[in-house]
């Protein structure tokens, strides 16, 4: 199989006033099996908040990601990714989605229109390393 993508990281915050549970539940839909690493912050207004992050290099994980995006968004908002593939791309190269993460705590995936998400950050493969190629990489994986 051709290598689309070489790095995945699925991340969103935990706030002290969430259910810690539920919040690892709704990572969990996206990042399947991936250990989950949590990174303490200090906000600027007192409160701590955590950074709850899986990430990956492994093909066979990567992959398994994706399908979790890819077999759980309803058909019209995998048509939205699909077409927005262009505008999710960055310089570097990695194709950035939001999950909504109220949604995916009870199971469902539904592309995050406002802050509460999670975001997944894919670092596509392509060679040579143009914009083109890049987007020919980006929509073979959520073909």
């Amino acid at each position: 199989m051709k290598r689309l993508a070489t790095r995945v990281w699925v991340e969103c915050f935990l706030y002290p006033t969430e259910d810690e549970e539920k919040v690892e539940k709704a990572l969990q839909a996206i990042a399947g099996d991936l250990p989950i690493r949590r990174e303490e912050y200090q906000s600027f207004h007192g409160p701590v908040f955590w950074m709850l992050r899986a990430e990956t290099g492994k093909q066979s994980e990567i992959r398994r990601v994706i399908e979790n995006i890819v077999l759980g968004l309803p058909d019209p908002e995998l048509q939205e990714l699909r077409e927005s593939i262009q505008e999710r791309i960055d310089p570097e190269g990695i194709l950035h989605v939001r999950i909504d993460k109220q949604e995916a705590s009870k199971g469902n995936v539904v592309l995050g229109k406002g802050g509460d998400v999670i975001k997944v950050r894919i670092k596509l493969a392509a060679y040579p390393a143009t914009r083109e190629n890049m987007i020919r990489s980006a929509e073979e994986l959520f073909s």
